[in-house]
């Protein structure tokens, strides 16, 4: 076991600002975006549609896809400052609202993104154990009939996510993620397609669209208003890509300039993400109608064939595992740079030990990683097994975040100075569902619900949904960071974020569509773990297979930058601290050797186990998306990128273009008060009244 000090770098190759040289590229900034933002999400936008309807819907989804590229493109020129080519670089999120605005506004900024982040982390943690159960009762109902209880609880799957990402959140930071963003991103087209599909095949099925104009019908207008915010909250939550742009455009290269690359990387990103975005949610809601679960694959509108919902939902999985690592990573960074400021001698914060097993390479563990990154998941983990809404939580994160991230701070930031083969099975599932029914499910209005209130309700919560579906701002920044330059890291990030967007909404679309097409009302919560289908059984399980794969890369997306945070911050207030500094390398048999770090071992830990907590006390897998979405939407993905922008471009208040960017913002802000008010609701009504009947969505 050999010990070393933090931060040496090999060979003296290195950029511009001493750090190891990047290595990013458009394609590798697109892997991260799409795994970014193609989540947990996906899978709900077919009941987020149905909430809206089929104008509302569709329309939903393509202005939160318009709103995130907006954002991307605006923080994508703040990676570097004042010059957005030539500039110091700004790592995150965080530094980039310090630099342009301030110490004011960088608390807020960083308690809402790494909020954000923490409750990203605890979303996969339910998602996964959502999806997992799923496969469960897949062969359940495949063996025993639609009709059987197949009940089955998600406390156990929880902790076994938990378990793996303690393990995964030991990859030291972004720079080392390109290969699980690779696999994640490859996850969600699988699974997304698989979503589609079905509820393609669910409308033909029917022999007609599920839906109408104004969605799931409610009880009163009270509960209708209330799901039409939760539904804001979820597409909010869909989109969460703001909160890690410029932590993705620190891993590209530059030549060409980053924030070019950043652009193009964007516009594809969005582009493709959107496509799928609106084949899930439309035909899902054409196939179920108001009966559309909240998730796709999760809320069993579709039964058969079985193996490929387990696919479905064993994509889903491995998706997450990627996913969580991209939102968890600005949080480590943050911690442990945090630490190592702090305690600059501390050989618990500073000290890496190299240990070799056998059989395996060596690795390096650093003692403060180890304990913050373990209690990180920890945390997550517990917080996950006390509030297992899906739907619920996922709107409220999407609409409290959605505007101040997205919108308000890339605006005020720019203006100051100058500056798919996973998705295949859910889409697949929805188009057979749509083929099944013979007819398109659903109605322009949407699933009606009991009441004018109560579908107001529902439909807030969709946009909750969405919100939560486009969570991309949280980490532009950080993925920028990994990107190699020249050419400049904003030109390749914006490229990468044009390239992400478009196959996410492509995505998104597909199976939000043919999801609502497929099951018209009975649109499930989520559209692998719902049983809208129940066959074919193996491939709803494997559908389900790959959201589990997806989502462990999922977690560490989005576990990463907090693990960074914490661990930086370790790093520097015990300087001097081997616990933080010292890492211990371990050979294994017959593995390559890895190094071991004290702290990041014990807080990522940590970190793990209270998101796995929280996951199993709050299992509701719509009510937590819609959340979730609604809480990060306008402030991650709106506000701070709208006031960065100010700053970077020195606008002056009552131009034309601060007055077009504040409308922008202020009606983005609408949108996440409503998609958090909504999926609120459906958290307390799912925690006091409808436990049970949430825990089954």
């Amino acid at each position: 076991m050999a010990v070393r000090h933090s931060f040496e770098v090999a060979n003296g190759s290195c950029d511009d600002d001493g750090h190891p040289r990047r290595t990013g590229t458009l394609w590798s900034c697109v892997a991260h975006i799409i795994t970014a933002v193609i989540g947990s999400g996906v899978l709900s936008l077919a009941w987020s549609t149905s909430q809206l309807g089929w104008i509302a819907g569709p329309v939903t989804l393509l202005c939160f896809a318009i709103v995130t590229y907006v954002s991307a493109f605006l923080l994508s020129d703040c990676y570097r400052c004042p010059d957005s080519i030539t500039g110091t670089r700004n790592y995150s999120y965080m530094d980039a609202v310090r630099v342009n605005l301030g110490r004011k506004h960088t608390w807020f900024c960083g308690l809402l993104q790494y909020l954000s982040m923490y409750g990203t982390g605890i979303a996969y943690v339910i998602t996964t154990a959502t999806c997992m159960r799923a496969i469960q009762r897949s062969n359940c109902y495949h063996k025993e009939g639609h009709q059987a209880p197949c009940a089955y609880g998600v406390t156990f799957y929880m902790l076994l996510f938990g378990l793996i990402q303690i393990v995964m959140s030991q990859i030291p930071d972004f720079h080392n993620m390109e290969w699980l963003s690779v696999v994640a991103a490859i996850m969600s087209f699988t699974y997304s397609f698989i979503g589609f599909s079905l509820g393609f095949a669910k409308v033909v099925e029917n022999g007609k669209i599920m839906g109408s104009i104004t969605g799931v019908p409610a009880s009163s207008l009270a509960n209708k208003i209330w799901l039409v915010f939760q539904a804001l909250g979820d597409i909010a939550f869909a989109y969460p890509y703001s909160i890690i742009v410029i932590e993705i455009q620190d891993t590209l290269k530059s030549p060409p300039p980053e924030n070019k690359t950043m652009k193009r990387a964007s516009m594809v990103a969005i582009f493709v993400i959107t496509f799928f975005y609106l084949c899930c949610g439309c035909f899902g809601y054409a196939a179920f109608g108001n009966d559309t679960p909240g998730n796709l694959l999760t809320g069993f509108g579709f039964y058969e064939p079985y193996w490929l919902i387990d696919f479905a939902n064993a994509c889903i999985v491995l998706h997450l595992v990627g996913g969580y690592q991209i939102y968890s990573q600005p949080v480590f960074a943050f911690v442990e740079g945090w630490f190592a400021k702090k305690f600059p001698n501390s050989g618990f914060v500073h000290n890496f030990y190299t240990f070799k097993l056998p059989l395996l390479p060596g690795f390096q563990l650093n003692l403060l990683r180890l304990c913050f990154r373990t209690a990180y998941v920890v945390s997550t983990t517990g917080i996950a097994m006390l509030f297992p809404y899906f739907n619920s939580v996922l709107g409220l994160l999407g609409a409290v975040t959605f505007w101040p991230l997205a919108i308000f701070f890339p605006v005020e930031i720019c203006c100051c100075t100058d500056v798919l083969y996973l998705l295949f099975i859910g889409f697949s599932l929805g188009v057979a569902k749509f083929i099944e029914n013979g007819k398109i499910m659903g109605s322009i209005i949407g699933v009606p619900a009991s009441s004018l209130a109560n579908k107001l309700w529902l439909v807030f919560q969709a946009l909750g949904d969405i919100a939560f579906a486009y969570p991309y701002s949280n980490i532009v920044l950080e993925t920028q960071d990994t990107l190699k330059s020249p050419p400049p890291e904003n030109k390749t990030m914006k490229r990468a974020s044009m390239i992400a967007i478009f196959v996410t909404t492509f995505f998104y679309l597909r199976c939000g569509c043919f999801g609502y097409a497929a099951f018209g009302n009975d649109t499930p919560g989520n559209l692998l773990t719902g049983f809208g289908f129940y066959e074919p059984y193996w491939l709803i399980d494997f559908a389900n297979a790959c959201i589990v794969l997806h989502l462990v890369g999922g977690y560490q997306i989005f576990s990463q930058p907090i693990f960074a945070f914490a661990e930086g911050w370790f790093a520097t207030k015990s300087p001097n601290s081997g616990f933080v500094h010292n890492f211990y390398t371990f050979k294994l048999p017959l593995l390559p050797g890895f190094q071991l770090n004290l702290l990041r071992l014990c807080f990522r830990t940590a970190y793990v186990i209270l998101t796995t907590g929280i996951a199993m006390l709050f299992p509701y897998f719509d009510s937590v998306l819609g959340l979730l979405g609604a809480l990060n939407f306008w402030p991650l993905t709106i506000y701070f990128p709208v006031e960065m922008y100010f700053v970077q471009k020195n606008i002056g208040a009552w131009t034309r273009k601060w007055i077009v960017l504040w409308t922008f913002s202020f009606v983005c802000y609408l949108v996440t008060a409503v998609g958090f008010i909504g999926s609120l609701e459906g958290l307390i009504k799912c925690q006091t009244e409808l436990r049970h009947y949430c825990n089954s969505k």
